[in-house]
């Protein structure tokens, strides 16, 4: 293992469990922290030394909303 963390989220019709990808430009490190009723999933991914938010919204995929201004050493957590 390398280490790095995927975020994924449940697809209850398909009963299967769906990565949600990563930011084209950062590391394939992403953490899934919040799920909404409708799909959306919020979370964190890493992106060229720097944590970014991320929203994944089913048929439209993953979305940059921007660096945090936190620690590199802190988590970041979400909610939809």
């Amino acid at each position: 293992m390398n280490g790095l963390r995927r975020g994924f989220t449940w697809r209850p019709g398909d009963a299967q469990l769906m990565d949600i990808g990563a930011l084209a430009s950062g590391t394939p490190d992403t953490s899934a922290e919040g799920l909404g009723s409708t799909g959306l999933v919020t979370g964190n991914s890493r992106n060229d030394g720097h944590t970014h938010a991320i929203l994944y919204t089913p048929g439209l995929g993953l979305a940059d909303l921007g660096a945090c201004r936190v620690p590199p050493s802190r988590r970041v957590t979400a909610a939809v």
